[in-house]
């Protein structure tokens, strides 16, 4: 069985957003590149909201940085599902993101999915709505649905564009 690899960090200073993922999937590890799960529809919803003039695809995701935005992931240990994540990772990944938010201090973090944004919290069982959180410093948390294939018993694909687009104007705003 191959060794699955964590995922690169895709940063540089004063990004407009960073997105934040749960952990790499086991296709994105595989390939080396975020959001690659067939059946993820982050680079589209990118592309329908307006964030991004061209629809991106998972093997040019280090094109993001051309637009101001950047990639990395609360755990960056593969997993098959946010399930299979063990607690004894996420002290430190909050740990790990906090020290690259005070590095890059990017203008917005935004979490693509509740269930990374409640291990980044260290609340594992807290209810989370999408949408605006507050500041760390002076980069604003936003939190948008998950783009995985496995996340439409939450939100169906409209629901998620619908957030999308709510970020798009929110950091048009920043």
């Amino acid at each position: 069985m191959q060794t699955l690899k964590p995922l690169q960090d895709i940063l540089k200073k004063n990004l407009k957003i960073l997105f934040v993922g749960t952990s790499p999937g086991v296709r994105s590890s595989k390939i080396g590149h975020y959001f690659a799960g067939k059946s993820n529809v982050f680079w589209k919803l990118l592309y329908e909201s307006g964030l991004t003039p061209v629809r991106l695809f998972t093997e040019k995701d280090q094109k993001l940085i051309e637009y101001n935005f950047g990639l990395t992931d609360v755990v960056k240990t593969p997993t098959r599902s946010t399930t299979d994540i063990k607690y004894g990772h996420t002290l430190n990944s909050t740990n790990r993101l906090n020290k690259l938010l005070e590095k890059f201090e990017p203008k917005i973090v935004a979490f693509v999915g509740k269930r990374g944004f409640q291990i980044y919290n260290q609340r594992l069982n807290e209810k989370y709505k999408y949408g605006y959180q507050g500041k760390l410093n002076n980069i604003r948390i936003y939190l948008i649905p998950s783009s995985s294939g496995q996340s439409y018993r939450d939100t169906k694909y409209n629901e998620k564009l619908h957030w999308y687009k709510l970020l798009k104007l929110y950091s048009d705003r920043v």
